[in-house]
């Protein structure tokens, strides 16, 4: 009987093992770079050394990017876009804000990515974020009005506190 209750626990709802991913290696590969770059020039450099060390990489490493890629007529310049397939955003900031996690699911939606990696250089031990974009069900009212307090995922302009 004991065991029974045991294998119960273990089998929560929040433990999906068969949850999909996407795109794990280049993620991983985009990730390792980020802490590599992190571990060489420490947390506080700028944001273009990063970028700049983050470029060479890689480029050594056969990835095709581009940097610095404008989206559309708007003023909006996403980091990186690797592989087509994942943005990545880096930041110097003391912590991350909304703010941060809103502007890249802006990027996201323009660039129709699914997936976006959020950096901060700034923190002491590199915590990458990973961002999914949100259905267009519910996308619409998000980008038209970014000051909108209607999506799920963001509640405050305070600091994200995890």
């Amino acid at each position: 009987m004991r065991m029974s209750i045991q294998k119960k626990a273990l089998r929560m709802t929040t433990n999906k093992t068969d949850a999909k991913i996407l795109h794990p290696e280049l993620s991983f590969a985009i990730v390792g770079a980020c802490f590599d770059v992190h571990n060489e020039l420490g947390r506080f450099a700028r944001e273009k050394q990063y970028a700049d060390a983050l470029e060479e990489r890689f480029r050594a490493d056969g990835l095709r990017y581009v940097r610095e890629f404008r989206l559309g007529d708007s003023r909006n310049v996403v980091d990186f876009l690797v592989e087509e397939k994942i943005i990545l955003e880096l930041k110097t900031v003391r912590f991350l804000t909304t703010s941060y996690f809103r502007q890249i699911q802006n990027y996201l939606q323009q660039a129709r990515v699914d997936l976006g990696l959020l950096i901060n250089f700034s923190d002491i031990a590199l915590q990458p974020r990973r961002i999914l974009r949100i259905s267009d069900s519910h996308s619409q009212s998000f980008v038209d009005s970014p000051g909108s307090h209607s999506d799920p995922f963001v509640d405050s302009d305070g600091p994200i506190r995890i």
